[in-house]
């Protein structure tokens, strides 16, 4: 088989299971809002983002940790900057993820006083 459509295939394979884990995080975190208050919003979102950054970190080790392998089907420099990329969605995805709870803390907090 040619090498690169064995890079195709592989990336599809990652592409699809990265959209099945947001399909099925986005089911758990939303599926419990039982109303439609901001503040639930922002705590759903904030939960998400959580589970997201966390599946993120783990992409991140586990394609450092095998990018040797990857490198028979992409090439280190295409790994090494999907790794850039990625850490910087990841960086911002983790930095959103306590915001969204600083949100509902700081509205409650209005409302309260």
């Amino acid at each position: 088989m040619n090498q690169k459509i064995k890079s195709n295939i592989v990336l599809t394979l990652l592409i699809g299971f990265f959209i099945f884990c947001l399909t099925v995080f986005s089911y758990i975190v939303f599926s419990s809002l039982n109303d439609f208050s901001l503040n639930s919003l922002f705590s759903a979102t904030g939960k998400l983002a959580g589970l997201i950054g966390f599946v993120f970190l783990s992409i991140l080790i586990f394609s450092g940790d095998t990018a040797r392998l990857f490198d028979k089907f992409f090439g280190m420099d295409k790994i090494i900057k999907f790794q850039r990329k990625f850490s910087l969605i990841t960086t911002i995805v983790i930095i959103f993820h306590p915001l969204f709870f600083y949100f509902i803390w700081s509205a409650l907090g209005d409302i309260n006083s």
